[in-house]
């Protein structure tokens, strides 16, 4: 009986060593994430800093690395919201084209755009750069 027990004593202390060296790797690096976030919000709002209000800068992480993306705020200083802006951006875009577009908010609460083309598809986007792209690709 004593030496299951130390069998399985052993077996244990096994385990729980494997668990705790793997709970300390990712607690380290969600410590080097959190870190190098950090770092690009810093880099971020010093380039906020340079730019101006004018200027919209995120943080985003992509494909496992935190950029910045920066972006020219046409709204800046006016009473609309970005997307009252992406809205006429929108629709300026599908007027030049011949179709029917709105700017509407999917399941997940991002906003989409979705576009209902003269043959009777309907295609949607995640920006207007995205739409423009395509309808300027296709004869309407």
């Amino acid at each position: 009986m004593n030496k299951l027990f130390e069998s399985w004593n052993g077996y244990l202390n096994e385990e729980l060593n494997e668990i705790s060296a793997k709970h300390s790797a990712h607690d380290e690096r969600m410590k080097t994430q959190k870190d190098k976030r950090a770092a690009k919000e810093v880099e971020a709002e010093e380039v906020r800093q340079a730019l101006g209000n004018d200027w919209q800068v995120n943080v985003r992480m992509l494909e496992d690395r935190y950029q910045l993306t920066v972006n020219k705020q046409s709204w800046a200083g006016a009473d609309y919201t970005p997307e009252e802006v992406e809205e006429a951006d929108v629709q300026d875009i599908a007027s030049k084209f011949g179709v029917d577009a709105s700017v509407e908010i999917a399941d997940d609460g991002r906003a989409v755009i979705v576009v209902h083309l003269p043959d009777g598809e309907t295609v949607t986007y995640n920006d207007s750069d995205e739409m423009y792209d395509a309808l300027s690709k296709e004869e309407y």
